[in-house]
């Protein structure tokens, strides 16, 4: 029972607590409050992974590409509009629910071409036909390639035309190739664009394959061996390397897979690159893939 004023107290730590200010303790407490308030939010902020960090510095990086080498403003609209629209498709096939192809995203499932690459191409179109003779206008006709590519892609995906879907991928590699050749200063963001794609191509394959995985592990790997088989047999060296890096996630379904042993290979590919242009960014690619 709490003792009364006046009243002896025989427990010293009641007495300890009658004699001291009320006033104190709870000055006291609201320091502790407040030292435990500042405190949880920093032990509360998770740390980004090193994926996160590296996506990050990728975003911030291939922006700066396309801003210093595009030959026009419209070029460079355009590169952006197509990695933008090539991040979207990666992320829409990401968070879908994994399962038959009526589960994947609007972009892949859509038997028409995305708007915002046909607005894209058609911007292309102005575009080359205003500088017709100009260099910006050779840039605007492979950017119209990837865009167009692109838009096939997911329609063939859709369509469950898996192979052709595997060509017109081998089609946006070959531009990196031609490209190196023909317009070096504008590589680049060229580089971006096409790779971009590329990205969102192999993320569909790696969700189709994940999405087999989850219901009979055997049938999941031998499609996985199945797309490397029909990357092997692609007969240009830089297509090949392109679309095999792209595809380098599905490896994570063959338990036989060993990384160190593929990134060799690949890095050892690169080598037979004629270009020393093409040859660096296809390296800077798959560093990057491999990170």
């Amino acid at each position: 029972a709490a003792a009364k004023k006046g009243e002896v107290v025989d427990d010293p730590l009641s007495g300890l607590l009658l004699a001291t200010p009320r006033e104190h303790h709870s000055g006291e407490a609201e320091v502790a409050s407040a030292e435990i308030a500042e405190a949880a939010p920093a032990a509360s902020v998770a740390e980004p992974s090193s994926e996160e960090r590296e996506r990050t510095a990728w975003m911030a990086k291939k922006q700066a590409m396309i801003r210093e080498h595009s030959s026009s403003a419209a070029t460079q609209r355009a590169t952006t509009a197509i990695a933008a629209e090539a991040e979207a498709s990666r992320r829409k096939s990401t968070t879908a629910a994994r399962g038959a192809d009526e589960d994947l995203p609007e972009l892949v499932t859509s038997t028409k071409a995305p708007k915002l690459v046909e607005r894209s191409a058609a911007r292309l179109q102005r575009l080359e036909r205003q500088e017709e003779g100009d260099a910006s206008g050779g840039e605007a006709e492979y950017l119209e390639r990837v865009a167009r590519a692109h838009a096939q892609i997911a329609k063939h995906w859709a369509a469950e035309e898996r192979v052709a879907a595997l060509k017109t991928a081998i089609s946006v590699a070959k531009v990196l190739r031609e490209a190196a050749q023909t317009f070096p200063t504008y590589y680049p963001s060229l580089f971006v664009a096409c790779t971009e794609v590329l990205d969102a191509f192999g993320w569909m394959v790696r969700d189709r394959i994940r999405a087999k995985h989850e219901t009979d592990r055997s049938e999941a790997r031998e499609t996985c061996r199945n797309w490397f088989y029909k990357t092997a047999c692609v007969r240009e060296l830089v297509p090949r390397f392109y679309v095999e890096a792209c595809l380098l996630p599905c490896y994570d379904f063959l338990a036989d897979a060993d990384s160190a042993q593929i990134l060799a290979r690949l890095a050892s590919i690169v080598r037979g690159v004629g270009s020393p242009l093409c040859a660096f960014y296809a390296r800077a690619y798959l560093a990057r893939q491999s990170a």
